[in-house]
């Protein structure tokens, strides 16, 4: 999709209108970014006092019905969605000459642009994200909701590497038609063969897109690199993406051929669903979510939000209470542990029974800047690092392009909390 759209009204001009319209209730910082239906500003909420990202339908196609439509949709979509996964919307308006909505602020980074700093990602640490990333698309899934632009732009990690799927606004419900004249919705280097043909599209299509962002976050380059956008996309329609191990050869191949089946040009040839296709790869598969309120008109949703204002979701609300021995043989299991919001989840490793009678320990470890974390030589992903590790003696090891190596011994004993979390990495000279 062009943005050209966006850039007909400059946005300096946008941000006057804001100001004007919202300045009682909204203070705006900077511009956080544009694309091809909206602006998005970081504001404070004077009421609360809180950073929110504001974004902004632009005044040049304000008049335009179905982009109203649209621009509405998205809101209501966003909305009713409750997910530890999807960043959560908290108001919704009409403005003169605009419509707005204000979501949760999250500080961080895309996707798009740790994967422009790293290069590429170790495969614990894309398996972690593509379970944060699947969660939040198997539920948006279940509850007819596809969301139809999945990009690594639109996953942002927060300050300790915890995913949000962001930017449903292309996002189509199964009883809403909204098309774009002239054109298709969402972005040709990540699209599906189904939908660059405009037809209709399920939650394969979100599959094929995931697979082609872990692709990228795993090869380091995009499966199509065509130099124009006809190339792209008619390479997705009709060219075998290249296998993974033609690119690194420390991929096991269930993870390998996972890839390369929900890259397939039929839907049908795919898996049946975003979480066969995590599962296949070696992912976790994603705990219950509760149910959207998609009744709700979106002005009670936001209400009600409002509100309620929860403490960040996480496991201890979704799931049963668990006594302190099953929580502890279940990670002994899993070799990893859930957290709440604001802290990543651990990294999957291929699933061991510990063959020691006692309990392992528990280790939270957390750098500035962040870095690559290894455990005796194995990598366990990128800080904040929340895992079960064995009791015993471990050598930690965290390193980042531009910065020297930190190492440090540690002992563990059997069921210990231990908290690295003041682990500073020194710029290289």
């Amino acid at each position: 999709m062009s943005d050209s759209a966006a850039t007909q009204t400059p946005v300096e001009e946008i941000e006057s209108a804001v100001r004007n319209a919202l300045g009682a209730e909204y203070r705006i910082e900077r511009l956080l970014g544009q694309g091809g239906m909206s602006v998005v500003f970081l504001a404070e909420e004077l009421n609360l006092g809180r950073p929110v990202a504001l974004k902004v339908f632009p005044q040049s196609l304000a008049i335009e019905k179905s982009a109203q439509d649209r621009f509405r949709h998205e809101a209501r979509i966003a909305a009713s969605l409750e997910h530890p996964h999807i960043a959560p919307i908290h108001r919704f308006g009409v403005a003169p000459g605009f419509l707005w909505y204000t979501m949760k602020f999250i500080k961080g980074r895309s996707l798009a642009e740790t994967l422009k700093e790293v290069g590429r990602l170790d495969m614990f640490s894309v398996l972690s994200l593509t379970e944060q990333a699947a969660s939040a698309l198997d539920y948006a899934h279940q509850h007819g909701i596809v969301h139809r632009d999945m990009k690594p732009a639109n996953v942002m990690l927060d300050d300790n590497n915890w995913a949000y799927v962001c930017d449903f606004g292309v996002a189509k419900t199964q009883n809403t038609k909204l098309t774009q004249t002239g054109g298709t919705i969402g972005t040709p280097a990540y699209m599906s063969p189904e939908q660059l043909y405009g037809r209709e599209l399920d939650g394969r299509s979100d599959q094929y897109s995931l697979a082609v962002v872990v692709f990228e976050l795993l090869a380091g380059r995009h499966p199509f690199p065509g130099e124009s956008v006809a190339d792209i996309v008619q390479m997705h329609c009709t060219t075998p993406p290249p296998p993974l191990s033609d690119f690194r050869d420390d991929l096991p191949e269930r993870l390998v051929q996972g890839v390369q089946r929900a890259m397939s040009k039929k839907p049908d040839d795919r898996f049946e669903s975003v979480v066969a296709f995590l599962t296949a790869i070696g992912g976790r598969r994603p705990p219950q979510a509760p149910q959207p309120r998609l009744s709700l008109p979106a002005s009670e949703a936001v209400t009600e939000r409002l509100e309620l204002a929860p403490a960040p979701p996480g496991p201890r609300r979704r799931w049963p209470l668990l006594s302190a021995g099953v929580v502890l043989g279940a990670l002994a299991i899993w070799g990893v542990s859930f957290t709440p919001v604001g802290h990543v989840m651990g990294i999957r490793r291929e699933a061991t029974i510990p063959t020691a009678p006692t309990a392992p320990g528990h280790v939270w470890i957390r750098s500035e800047p962040w870095g690559h974390v290894y455990i005796d030589g194995d990598s366990i992903g990128i800080t904040v690092i929340n895992r079960a590790v064995a009791a015993g003696s471990h050598l930690l090891r965290i390193q980042r392009a531009g910065y020297l190596p930190l190492e440090q011994s540690f002992d563990l004993a059997p069921g210990q909390e231990l908290r690295l979390t003041d682990l500073r990495l020194k710029p290289a000279p």
